[in-house]
């Protein structure tokens, strides 16, 4: 009674119409509760709240509208008899005047009961759309979880060739500077080497940045050609390892992979033309047998041109 009407909630509605759409049963008890609504309002035994809430929610089709003057047209003919005094509902009081001897009667009835039927026809063929649409609905919604589906998988697929690509310049990088280290390895004699040991480093970049003090500032003049860090290490727990130099800004300028030496630790020589001065972040970096990448230790510096 509350759905019809319309004092329910929108979940609350879409939840009982879902009910009725998939339950024969429930169906045609809410059709005995719409016959019984229409009866009490065309008899006066609503209240004030629920007669209004009848027309404003109720009265909002053709076909309800014709079962609604049906049903009080019979009710004025049944008022005006000493039927219409007995406690039966109106429905069967209409089918007691398609056996009555009064013409008009029966003639009444039988508009009546046309009238009904027409609209509970109506209804049914209503219901049919309404089941249709939904199909269609949860057909189309199939048919979008399905595309979504797709796409996740193209863009999976996607990424996971984005990231292989990835990986294979990271490495191509990481064995060009190798070869750089290892030719300015060979040049170190004949050429000026700017040489620092930076040590251990920081395990963990504090938050908001480095304090100037924890900060080595390096003067490169224009004679170095190549500039010699030595990184140490507490313990070699890695089967490879990769220096990976980036600028203020987070760009990469340099990556090389490395080896350790006896001494636990690393040295890296970088051409001097790619720290053209400001701020830089050596970042070492240890390779698991699963080719992950792991943060060992970092070394701020600051390098000065002269």
């Amino acid at each position: 009674m509350q759905y019809l009407l319309g004092e329910l909630t929108a979940d609350e509605r879409e939840a009982l119409e879902d009910l009725y759409i998939a339950d024969q049963e429930f169906f045609d008890r809410l059709l005995a509760t719409e016959d019984d609504l229409i009866d009490d309002y065309a008899q006066g035994r609503l209240s004030g709240k629920e007669s209004l809430l009848f027309e404003e929610n109720f009265l909002t089709s053709a076909e309800r509208r014709d079962r609604v003057r049906a049903a009080k047209a019979l009710a004025r003919f049944v008022e005006a008899t000493p039927v219409a005094r007995e406690k039966v509902s109106l429905f069967d009081r209409m089918f007691s005047y398609l056996k009555g001897d009064s013409g008009v009667m029966r003639l009444a009835a039988y508009a009546a009961m046309l009238l009904l039927i027409a609209g509970s026809v109506g209804m049914w063929i209503e219901l049919g759309r309404v089941r249709s649409q939904l199909d269609e609905v949860q057909s189309g919604q199939v048919a979008q979880l399905r595309r979504e589906e797709e796409l996740k998988e193209s863009l999976g697929a996607q990424q996971q060739a984005s990231e292989q690509l990835e990986d294979h310049l990271r490495n191509a990088q990481a064995e060009q500077g190798r070869l750089q280290d290892e030719i300015a390895k060979l040049r170190e004699p004949q050429v000026q080497v700017y040489s620092e040991v930076l040590g251990l480093g920081v395990l963990e970049r504090p938050r908001g940045g480095y304090p100037p003090e924890k900060i080595k500032t390096v003067e490169v003049s224009a004679r170095y050609e190549i500039v010699r860090f030595q990184l140490d290490l507490m313990k070699d727990d890695y089967p490879g390892y990769v220096v990976v130099v980036e600028d203020e800004s987070g760009q990469e300028v340099w990556r090389a992979a490395v080896s350790v030496s006896k001494r636990l630790a690393i040295v890296v020589r970088i051409p001097a033309r790619l720290l053209r001065g400001g701020r830089y972040n050596l970042v070492l970096n240890g390779v698991t047998d699963a080719k992950a990448i792991e943060t060992i230790s970092e070394y701020p510096i600051l390098v000065v041109k002269k």
